[in-house]
């Protein structure tokens, strides 16, 4: 009698919780990183989920980069495993139950019978009735929605053309915009389309992922009680979120040693977020390097890491602080430029600004500035690019971009100026697409400008081979031209290979990775170079006459931007040159990477047989794809043109290795090593200025957090007597304690512990 009574209480107990929740969708049963909750209502929260937190009809999920959530239905039929850097809205209708995948990918199981309402999933093209199904579904890709299906039977329509289908086994499925097509071949290259979680856990242990049976109908009395029975209204708070790191640890830098004290501070809001940081050097040791020097703008701006906004639709996007790795058309001009190397020796603070439009075959636009105290110094560089897709009908895009250095000189203490301007025209032609990869014909026509005509010498070889005097020659400017193919696979690999022809004094990718350390050359006069003779009168560059004679002789010392270097070795790159290129990139999610390139090119002239060289390698791994504790890694090497006959310039070389670790939920462990290769000290010497930085970085949590903690806490205590998954298994707190008290304890049976 006591046993039917308790039965008929919890069937009630049960209908009504279904009938108080007929416009709630679910709730959040756990959750990993950054998720945000946009509320439907008048008020349109933006909430910080929280385990527990009500998912409402009309609610949106937007799941952060390297995070994750979860989500029950509230009838326990449904559950969604949300990937990173994904949106989804759900639609809770009397007859319906529908999910909209607005950005990036999800996992969905389904138990629907047909008594129950009928579940739907709308991506980008396609739409899918599920009943006793289980899929993942992915937009990334811009042209087709990627759909895995686990065998369980799947309706499939697209969106345009009315075109249907029916799924019934385990393999991926393509929907575009004019077709359904299974591609069984990915059965092969599963782990390089399906998250890993999939991979792992469902392949191997095919329940983790799937509602088991005995959830719905083995479940006893206490476990037909919801996890949402308690009223979790949404908190009225700052939706902003504040937090505070302190840092300390120990760095040698160019052979001196400090230990580094620091405060970061970040913020966060919506769209918006930054990020501020004070470091102090202690050192025992007088060093002449002014890192700890905030009596100018570059250190005071130094202060501001990021200052980052972007709309809601993700086309316009402000950018303040480190900028990385901005390239230009094909990487002719502006190649990989970031203004983060030697840090705290140099503290650059950029701009960058991107509108990049909905409707990709359209236009976009990119702004950067390098350095915004050098703008106070009268220097500073700054670039533009714009492009845009003819049609659909004519798959060719066109770029134009320009890129100037006001003054090469900006950060020496001289008064001659030596600014220098670089333009491009880029071209790309789809040749060829399917639903794996795209091939495009690519081609870019530069030019670079001087301040004034550069005279030089090259020399000629008679039929004797005596060595006799060429022709005096002068330029105002230089040009380049590659012409070359593009190769972009869905599944991360990117290879772009070129042939190369360029005129006297033209150097590929003038602005790379090390232009901040390579764009002014300080030397010692060699009145054997003919160079210096022919121009020793000339305002072109600046002469330190250390003799006092008035002239400028051996050992006297000259400032040489950029483009006169190209003539400090007598004949190199004074003869034009023809070469190739390639490159290769390969990006897996962006969890773990590597990129290659390299050029090779020859003087075109059968009076010399100079080469010369450029390679750039980088590897990186993230979120703790190698090991779990190991946050970001990358290591990277770069060398920009050099003669292979010579390794006088050292100051195109860099190469780094960087490391996070996170040794608990609140100490991290950053390591940074690097060395860069300039004249540090203004004595016509190119140093090897290394840096090895370590510190140790605690987060501290703000008020607001602290709260937000707190609260989430509380709703984990009332969870806990009401959750299956934590209580009835063999540790569960409930389990131990109905073990003791529970007189029907011998004839109630344990729920799987299955999700």
């Amino acid at each position: 009698m006591k046993r039917m009574m308790t039965k008929i209480i919890t069937i009630c107990l049960f209908l009504f919780t279904t009938l108080l929740n007929a416009s709630t969708f679910g709730y959040i049963h756990d959750l990993n990183g950054s998720v945000v909750v946009e509320t439907n209502d008048d008020k349109n929260l933006f909430l910080n989920a929280i385990k527990g937190r009500k998912i409402n009809n009309g609610y949106i999920i937007d799941v952060k980069d390297a995070s994750n959530c979860e989500i029950y239905s509230y009838d326990k039929r449904t559950f969604l495993r949300i990937d990173s850097n994904t949106r989804i809205k759900v639609v809770e209708n009397e007859d319906t139950r529908e999910v909209y995948l607005l950005e990036g990918s999800f996992y969905i199981s389904n138990r629907n019978p047909e008594i129950s309402k009928k579940t739907f999933v709308f991506g980008n093209f396609s739409q899918i009735h599920l009943t006793d199904s289980n899929l993942w579904i992915s937009s990334k890709n811009l042209f087709f929605d990627q759909i895995y299906s686990f065998g369980a039977k799947l309706d499939v329509s697209d969106k345009y053309r009315g075109i249907r289908s029916s799924v019934d086994s385990t393999v991926m499925v393509h929907v575009s915009n004019s077709k359904i097509e299974e591609v069984p071949e990915f059965e092969n290259e599963l782990d390089l389309v399906v998250p890993d979680y999939i991979f792992s856990d469902f392949i191997i242990n095919k329940e983790k992922y799937i509602i088991a049976d005995s959830l719905l109908y083995d479940l006893n009395e206490f476990n037909l009680i919801p996890d949402f029975d308690y009223d979790y209204t949404p908190i009225k708070q700052d939706t902003s979120k504040f937090g505070l790191n302190i840092k300390s640890g120990a760095s040698m830098i160019y052979e001196n040693l400090y230990f580094p004290i620091g405060i970061e501070a970040y913020f966060n809001y919506d769209n918006f977020n930054a990020k501020i940081k004070f470091d102090h050097f202690l050192s025992s040791v007088k060093s002449d390097l002014k890192i700890n020097d905030w009596n100018n703008i570059s250190s005071i701006l130094s202060i501001f890491e990021n200052f980052n906004y972007q709309n809601k639709l993700k086309t316009v996007s402000l950018q303040i602080g480190d900028i990385n790795n901005i390239t230009f058309g094909h990487g002719q001009v502006l190649n990989k430029y970031s203004n983060v190397h030697n840090y705290p020796i140099m503290k650059r603070k950029g701009l960058k600004f991107n509108v990049n439009p909905i409707n990709k075959h359209s236009y976009t636009f990119d702004f950067f500035l390098s350095d915004i105290a050098q703008i106070f110094n009268s220097g500073g560089m700054f670039g533009y690019h714009i492009s845009y897709h003819l049609s659909k009908h004519l798959p060719l895009t066109i770029g134009y971009g320009s890129v100037t250095d006001l003054n090469q000189f900006s950060e020496l203490d001289i008064d001659v100026k030596s600014p220098v301007t670089a333009r491009e025209l880029d071209f790309k032609y789809k040749i060829f697409e399917n639903k794996k990869y795209k091939i495009d014909l690519i081609a870019e026509l530069d030019g670079i400008f001087f301040k004034d005509e550069i005279e030089y010498f090259r020399l000629d070889l008679n039929e004797n081979d005596q060595d006799v005097m060429g022709s005096g020659k002068s330029r105002k400017g230089t040009w380049g031209s590659m012409l070359g193919a593009k190769f972009e696979s869905t599944d991360g690999h990117k290879l772009q290979t070129g042939l190369h022809s360029n005129a006297a004094l033209y150097l590929p990718s003038y602005f790379s990775s090390s232009y901040d350390f390579e764009k002014t050359l300080i030397a010692n006069v060699d009145t054997t170079n003919l160079f210096f003779v022919l121009n020793q009168d000339s305002d072109l560059f600046q002469c330190n006459d250390v003799n006092n004679d008035g002239v400028c002789n051996n050992n006297d010392i000259v400032f040489l931007s950029k483009e006169m270097q190209t003539l400090f070795l007598k004949d190199d790159y004074v003869y034009p040159t023809i070469g190739a290129s390639f490159c290769y990139e390969y990006n897996y999610y962006n969890k773990r990477g590597l990129k290659f390139s390299g050029m090779y090119l020859m003087d075109n002239d059968d009076k010399s047989s100079e080469s010369y060289y450029t390679f750039d390698i980088e590897l990186y791994s993230k979120y703790g794809y190698i090991f779990k504790p190991l946050n970001d890694f990358s290591f990277y090497i770069h060398r920009n043109f050099s003669p292979t006959s010579s390794s006088i310039l050292k100051n195109n070389l860099l190469y780094g290795l960087k490391a996070n670790f996170q040794v608990t939920d609140q100490i991290m462990l950053d390591v940074n090593i690097e060395n860069v290769h300039y004249d540090i000290n203004q004595d016509a010497l190119v140093e090897d200025v290394a840096s090895i930085k370590s510190n140790i970085i605690y987060n501290i949590s703000n008020p607001s957090d602290i709260i937000e903690f707190r609260n989430q806490r509380i709703l984990e205590n009332k969870l806990i007597l009401f959750s299956p998954k934590h209580n009835w298994g063999k540790n569960g707190v409930l389990h131990k304690w109905f073990k003791n008290i529970n007189p029907f304890k011998k004839k109630n049976r344990e729920a799987s512990d299955e999700v």
